[in-house]
């Protein structure tokens, strides 16, 4: 039976830290377990005392506690306190949590900052069921969710040294789906005492510490080893090119039973498909082989749901996926013919029979990547928001641009006001009928953040797995229509160092373009330009990197024409031949009051639009028109001035008057000044006298103005 032992002594007020203190450390009792419901009994300041052991006068360690739920909008909940490990406390009703690491106290202002920190004490696997290295403890944070902790025998005090550690476990985690915050060295991991109050598990669900051996400490190399951990990339920063098995080399404990089980009795597909093919390419086995033992498990269902044969015809390109990122075939190994086969395999064209172009905005836009940029300011988001209502039919039923495939469409926006308040406009004033849940089906709006672009990629396979719906046509044949996937903008999504490197741009495309490729998943990549011109020009480019240009399948621009009050979207680049190449996009504003948080009502103004059908020829027609408007109205407005002038000398008593003295108040050339004044001559509103002056005619504008009625 393992001894535990326990921290007694003197406690430091928290004013104390960083003075100089003594505690005595005891053997207590061996520990004795409890029913499964509460586990074993270790106070929070005996877990810290025993994790952070021996811990200097100058440094404190870090613990925050909230009663707020966990996923709310509130961040300072997450500001914590310092405080010693003796001094933490037990708090049951609140989540409760400590940083890996401890703090310099002498460093101002003391706080969790990486600038702050002294040495890293532990290291924490989130959401595991187990390891081949026994760990420290194990605490259950929710039902069936567990937290691994090693406790480091010699605390590590060189950040980057810690930094390294943790990206190695963040890239193994990466593939395993789980402790995705491992690459922070101030993280914040759950303490013994406390509950977790996430909204999804309903009743708040209190720690329970089913494996607590303090005794167990180990060396960076022990930990390297027991977690299969790429030695050179956590001692030096270069990774060794070596495959492995992405899930039991990092000892998390792949349950292969548990995952037939579940392909078996159809309860999930997709994640189990992902993680079997992962393990079987990752094991050793060729392409090929992996593609039939994954397929003879999926043949082997009883009863096969709808969306059976949608995962099933899947495989392939798993396992493909798979042997680019895992396989241990090296140039010059027996292994390359297999490989040559599986990812070299001819395309089987047909040289007869025409393929139909797959569309998301029919003859427009296909079912491909397309960047779309345009100037800031020029109505990106409101143009594409209300294009991809039209994609998933949240449009009037005749509507011109609803397309043939109604598709779901997943909307990541770095506004979703903005787009909370169109889509508002769109059900009140659009003509948008459907019911909120129709909405909220086929129309996803999720807050944007920047994410590294392997992670993007796996976003979009959740996405095509969870969104991708089935159509039947007229013929009865039954299509999969994957979800329109919009990113608004690259930069509030993509991150990357900078924006402008055609190598990393080209690697996050290329992250994107295979999950996209996987099923035909269209994507919309939203972009700002490089110029400050709204207008169309020929040599409008992305802002950043070509590849944002040359890497996508094709590009469109959102612009202004000078002096109009409509928007146009161009095509460019594309890989099909498009029925049209334009779309004009016209708004109408509509004001409603809307009460204030505070109890007063104020007038809230919406946006409403629609794209149609246009050309560049009806471009050029309509800015021919308003040039032609506006020609026009300048001309009235100095007719108007010029009777204006007229009639005030002839309240002065001045009769008739020369076209100079008209000139005086009348703004422009004299030369087109005396042109109107002919032209209003011809038209009867002035009269030439025998002695080469004017004065005022009979016509309707030269009444209107001595009624002194306003000209329109």
């Amino acid at each position: 039976m393992t001894t535990y032992h326990k921290v007694t002594g003197s406690r430091r007020l928290k004013s104390g830290i960083g003075s100089k203190a003594i505690h005595k450390v005891k053997a207590a009792k061996p520990r004795e377990r409890m029913d499964e419901a509460q586990g074993l009994h270790v106070s929070n300041s005996e877990f810290l005392s025993e994790v952070f052991r021996g811990t200097p006068s100058n440094l404190c360690s870090w613990t925050t506690f909230f009663t707020d739920k966990v996923d709310s909008e509130n961040k300072g909940k997450w500001l914590g306190l310092a405080t010693t490990p003796e001094e933490c406390l037990d708090i049951l009703a609140s989540n409760a949590y400590f940083s890996v690491s401890q703090f310099d106290v002498d460093k101002r202002p003391v706080g969790r900052t990486s600038e702050n920190f002294a040495r890293m004490g532990c290291v924490v696997l989130d959401d595991a069921q187990s390891a081949k290295l026994m760990p420290s403890w194990k605490l259950e944070t929710s039902p069936n969710n567990y937290q691994l902790g090693f406790i480091l025998k010699d605390p590590i005090t060189d950040k980057d040294l810690a930094k390294r550690l943790l990206d190695s476990i963040r890239d193994a985690a990466l593939v395993n789906q789980s402790d995705k915050s491992g690459n922070n060295i101030v993280r914040y991991a759950r303490l013994p005492v406390g509950f977790n109050n996430k909204s999804k598990y309903g009743k708040p669900f209190a720690h329970v510490m089913h494996e607590w051996e303090p005794s167990l400490r180990y060396t960076l190399e022990e930990l390297i080893t027991g977690l299969n951990l790429d030695r050179n990339a956590v001692l030096y920063g270069a990774q060794t090119k070596e495959s492995k098995d992405p899930f039991n080399d990092f000892g998390m404990g792949l349950d292969i039973a548990q995952i037939i089980r579940e392909i078996l009795t159809s309860e999930r597909y997709y994640e189990p498909l992902l993680k079997l093919s992962s393990h079987l390419i990752g094991t050793g086995n060729t392409p090929t082989s992996s593609v039939a033992q994954c397929q003879g498990i999926m043949q082997a269902v009883v009863d096969k749901p709808a969306d059976w044969k949608f995962y099933y015809d899947q495989i392939p390109s798993l396992v493909n996926s798979a042997a680019k990122k895992f396989s241990q075939t090296k140039v010059g190994s027996k292994y390359d013919l297999d490989w040559m086969k599986e990812n070299f395999k001819d395309y089987n064209y047909s040289d007869e029979a025409p393929i139909a172009t797959n569309f998301v905005i029919d003859g427009f836009l296909s079912d491909e990547i397309f960047s779309i940029a345009g100037a800031p300011g020029t109505g990106k988001s409101s143009m594409l928001l209300q294009l991809a209502m039209a994609v998933a039919h949240l449009c009037p039923t005749d509507y011109e641009l609803k397309p043939t495939l109604r598709r779901k469409v997943v909307y990541l926006t770095e506004d979703a006001r903005q787009a909370e308040n169109l889509i508002y406009g769109m059900k009140r004033w659009g003509g948008v009928t459907c019911s909120t849940d129709e909405m909220h089906e086929w129309f996803s709006v999720i807050e944007v953040r920047r994410i590294k672009p392997e992670f993007l990629e796996a976003f979009i396979e959740w996405k095509v797995s969870e969104k991708t719906v089935t159509q039947k046509g007229e013929n009865g044949n039954e299509v999969l229509v994957p979800p329109l996937i919009v990113f608004d903008t690259a930069a509030a999504t993509f991150d990357l160092e900078n924006e402008s490197d055609n190598s990393e741009v080209s690697d996050a495309i290329g992250h994107v373009k295979h999950a996209c490729s996987l099923n035909s998943t269209p994507l919309w990549i939203v972009a700002h330009s490089s110029k400050a011109q709204r207008n169309d020009t020929e040599d409008i480019q992305i802002r950043g990197a070509s590849a944002w240009t040359g890497d996508v399948h094709g590009t469109a621009y959102i612009f202004a024409e000078p002096g109009g009050t409509s928007r146009n979207m161009r095509l460019r680049k594309r890989r099909f031949e498009a029925e049209f190449e334009e779309l004009e996009f016209n708004t109408q504003t509509y004001s409603i009051p809307v009460q204030h948080p505070l109890g007063h009502w104020v007038d809230k103004t919406y946006r409403v639009g629609f794209c149609k059908k246009s050309s560049y020829e009806a471009r050029l027609e309509k800015q021919k028109d308003l040039k032609e408007s506006e020609a026009k109205r300048r001309e009235l407005d100095m007719q108007i001035h010029i009777l204006q002038r007229v009639h005030k000398l002839s309240l002065l008593g001045i009769a008739k008057t020369s076209k100079r003295s008209i000139q005086e108040e009348v703004i422009g050339q004299a030369k087109t000044i005396n042109a109107q004044i002919d032209n209003l001559v011809e038209l009867g509103e002035l009269v030439k006298t025998t002695d080469g002056k004017f004065a005022l005619g009979k016509g309707e504008m030269v009444k209107s103005i001595q009624e002194e009625k306003q000209w329109p």
